[in-house]
């Protein structure tokens, strides 16, 4: 009923959800409550809002969390980069930049009375989105509690490593990536008694020759992505633009 009622009131020039929110845009593609005949174009216009803000956000406690894993999941998590470091506010960038070693209350600097709290968890969405779009670890809801895990790594082009490790009721899960210009090197762990799968970021593929060290045959590599045992897997990726 909701995508019927956007299908017909949504703006047919605009494709804006609600105005030029970027919060109301995000949130409606985060849902799938978009239609698929606007997707691309709500997207764009999301990302254009973006670059029109200088590369910031304009999003508060509630809409963060779904710019930033939005951005990723429409393949653009070197935009959702750029966005969280900008050394300008509003931005975590500008957080760190002036000395923050906890999350503020606000997005602004403020001190004394005016700032409600210096250790606050207002903004830390951005953890897990560290946790599920950079190191890329997630539960699957067929086998949830990570019985079942399924490693989707993003690897923006500015940022060198990420890593990320969950303690789960079965073990460890964790993941590790370094880059090296267009070469990746990826360890995932599976814990004992689970089962993985790693979906290939777009863009990226299978190093040559080199791909996996823990690959037992051909079957193991699907359209969907890579399977894994339990057990330490080293990937080694190369990006498309690499030739053969």
């Amino acid at each position: 009923q909701t995508k019927m009622g956007l299908d017909s009131n949504d703006n047919p020039k605009s494709k804006d959800m609600s105005g030029s929110s970027q919060f109301a845009n995000a949130f409606a593609l985060y849902l799938g409550v978009v239609p698929e005949n606007l997707r691309t174009a709500v997207f764009a216009k999301l990302v254009a809002n973006i670059e029109s803000r200088q590369i910031h956000l304009s999003t508060g406690v509630l809409g963060t969390k779904y710019l930033l894993e939005t951005l990723c999941e429409g393949g653009r998590p070197d935009l959702a980069l750029a966005v969280i470091s900008a050394t300008d506010g509003p931005s975590y960038g500008f957080m760190r930049d002036h000395q923050a070693t906890t999350l503020w209350e606000h997005w602004s600097h403020k001190t004394g009375n005016a700032m409600n709290s210096h250790n606050h968890p207002w903004m830390a969405s951005i953890s897990a989105w560290m946790m599920k779009c950079l190191a890329g670890i997630r539960p699957t809801a067929e086998h949830p509690g990570f019985r079942q895990i399924r490693f989707v790594p993003q690897f923006p082009e500015d940022l060198q490593f990420a890593s990320g490790k969950i303690e789960t009721p079965h073990g460890i899960v964790s993941s590790f990536w370094r880059r090296s210009d267009e070469i990746v090197r990826l360890e995932l762990r599976v814990p004992d008694g689970c089962s993985g799968e790693l979906a290939l970021p777009s863009g990226w593929r299978l190093k040559k020759n080199k791909g996996m060290s823990s690959v037992k045959s051909a079957s193991d590599i699907s359209a969907d992505g890579i399977s894994l045992a339990s057990g330490t897997h080293t990937i080694m990726l190369e990006h498309l633009n690499i030739e053969r």
